[in-house]
Order: C-alpha cells, then sequence, then structure tokens
C-alpha cells in the first residue's frame, strides 16, 4: 500500500507520504484485528435490523 485515500463530505484526499502511509496501515491493522469475524458480524446486523424494524 502506497497512498492513503481518505473519503470527506465534499471532496477526497490522497496521501502518499510514507510515513503518514505507515501511520494508516497500523491503525488499518489495528482496527482489522480488533473487528468480528463474518458470522458474528451477520448476527450483529440481523439483530440490528429486528431491533429497527417495526
Amino acid at each position: 500500500m502506497n497512498v492513503v485515500y481518505l473519503e470527506l463530505h465534499r471532496r477526497g484526499l490522497y496521501l502518499d507520504e510514507p510515513t503518514d502511509v505507515h501511520n494508516y496501515k497500523i491503525m488499518f491493522d489495528y482496527l482489522r484485528s480488533q473487528a468480528a469475524d463474518t458470522s458474528t458480524s451477520l448476527d450483529l446486523l440481523a439483530a440490528a435490523r429486528r431491533e429497527f424494524t417495526p
């Protein structure tokens, strides 16, 4: 990964400085490590849909 793309409210922003890319890679890796697996995510979404569907 050599570029980070950030989608903002009215525009996008590309970051290509090695330090910026490295910092976002670390942040993304952490988020992935904390994410629920696919099955658990589907269960959470189904529960939320049941909760908010009249």
